[in-house]
């Protein structure tokens, strides 16, 4: 499957990569219908099982085994296509799984109709779907390893197959410079720059920038996420306004501070939000931070905010 790119800090269940490669042999077995018998196929899982029926991300109504690879939280499904699938094409007879079973690794199936020409057995178009299960560990992570075997009725042990992938994180790196300005200087200002509940002051832009930042040069898969909690004292007013309140040793009154995305849309507070994909080398997140009046009445004093943010790939 080649080399293929994830986001770092993606949920369990997302699908990391898809390949349905054709496969050919060098050495042809060809395979006949029987009257009398069922000529059958058993395609063995020679990597544990990791869940069974579980349903493939992103598709509820597909439920086939993962299986465990062995590079910890990452599994993969494998759809046996053609010619294992039961499709009749052209004038070559298929395989069709057991009843009750997928058409899906570990596999248990059989010839169960003529058709002109035999079995074609020297080639074989599988779907190998790559998803992560659990926490996988920094830096490059590299599959080469046998995943099943095939028994072809009476010719025994005859099909082996191998995956092979290497898995990259999507990610940046936060340095500690990474907000332009600490503290953003929302200005000064004076009683008359409130003039009621719902009033702001000039808009302040700042951004947050991400360094050293690794995706698949095809085409980004990741999304940045910020997280926004109050600190040193603020806490949120209205969370979906990206509203918060002054710190603790704040003295005026009646004041709070609001967060704004870079188009002047309001920032969620205390929750994951995706603001911007992923560029190679360097990623700017741009927001912008204002006063806002929280009350009738407003009193002079000391004015501050703290939040702190928490950056995630997805």
């Amino acid at each position: 499957m080649g080399s293929v790119w994830m986001p770092r800090d993606a949920p369990n269940g997302t699908v990391i990569a898809t390949a349905s490669p054709l496969l050919e042999a060098s050495t042809r077995l060809v395979c006949h219908f029987e009257n009398g018998r069922e000529v059958f196929a058993i395609l063995t899982n020679t990597a544990p099982i990791a869940v069974l029926s579980t349903p493939l991300a992103g598709n509820s109504a597909r439920q086939i085994p993962i299986l465990q690879t062995k590079i910890p939280g990452i599994g993969a499904t494998i759809e046996v296509g053609e010619p294992f699938d039961g499709n009749a094409v052209s004038y070559s007879n298929r395989f069709s799984a057991d009843p009750g079973t997928p058409n899906a690794i570990p596999y248990s199936g059989a010839m169960r109709k003529r058709t002109v020409s035999p079995a074609q057995m020297y080639w074989f178009k599988p779907t190998v779907t790559l998803i992560k299960i659990g926490p996988i560990a920094p830096g490059p992570q590299r599959i080469d390893e046998e995943m099943f075997r095939g028994i072809i009725d009476t010719r025994g042990d005859v099909m082996g197959f191998r995956l092979r992938a290497t898995i990259n994180h999507a990610q940046c790196t936060l340095r500690p410079d990474a907000v332009s300005a600490d503290p953003v200087q929302l200005g000064d200002h004076t009683l008359a720059d409130f003039t009621g509940t719902g009033s702001t002051t000039v808009k302040v832009p700042f951004h947050i920038r991400l360094n050293d930042c690794q995706d698949d040069s095809s085409g980004s898969v990741a999304m940045a996420h910020i997280r926004l909690d109050g600190a040193r004292g603020s806490s949120s007013l209205d969370r979906s306004q990206g509203l918060f309140s002054l710190t603790s040793n704040s003295t005026a009154k009646g004041i709070g501070i609001q967060l704004l995305r870079d188009d002047g849309s309001s920032m969620l507070l205390e929750e994951e939000v995706p603001v911007k994909r992923l560029a190679i080398g360097e990623t700017r997140l741009d927001f912008q931070a204002r006063y806002y009046q929280t009350d009738s009445k407003v009193e002079p004093g000391l004015a501050e905010g703290a939040l702190n943010f928490t950056i995630s790939y997805k």
